[in-house]
């Protein structure tokens, strides 16, 4: 009976376990760029593969990602969407420029991990200039919450585990 207890936590414990890379719920990120220019607010808002993979990347420092398709709005005023062609860098610090030069972000920490043709965005909230402009820029990364699914099975199976010991307890 032991056993079968001990059992059956250590595979819970290990389902849990592998569960918890899939946290990122649909592995997709959020991105929001806000720049303020005098009395103005523009912002970017896209989304991206968690782990995307480049269109084209160089020897250990960048990386792009082409069109990209955002939305645009000025003062909180939904505009026009965009695609985008954004280029990351990564030089001892982060660094976002969209190819276009239309905006950028520049003098903040590093914004993915892993290799150039294989990264991966870090959620968080990363504060710089713009290189064009020399306005404040935020980029906000955000990663969805876990899916339905995960938290649905993580419950069935914490009540089939109460269960399961009162079965064996009786």
């Amino acid at each position: 009976m032991r056993r079968t207890i001990v059992l059956f936590l250590l595979s819970s414990l290990a389902i849990l376990l592998l569960a918890a890379p899939q946290s990122r719920g649909d592995g997709v990120d959020t991105f929001t760029f806000t720049e303020v220019e005098g009395v103005f607010v523009a912002s970017l808002t896209w989304q991206s593969p968690a782990t995307p993979t480049p269109d084209s990347f160089g020897l250990g420092s960048d990386f792009l990602l082409s069109a990209v398709s955002a939305d645009f709005s000025l003062d909180g005023v939904p505009l026009f969407p965009e695609s985008l062609d954004l280029s990351f860098f990564s030089n001892g610090t982060g660094e976002l420029l969209d190819a276009a030069g239309a905006f950028g972000l520049e003098g903040t920490d590093q914004l993915y991990s892993g290799s150039e043709g294989s990264p991966t965005f870090l959620s968080g909230t990363y504060t710089g200039t713009d290189p064009y402009t020399g306005g404040t820029a935020t980029l906000v990364i955000s990663a969805p919450e876990p899916s339905s699914l995960l938290l649905l099975f993580s419950a069935l199976l914490s009540i089939a585990g109460v269960l399961f010991v009162q079965k064996l307890q009786l």
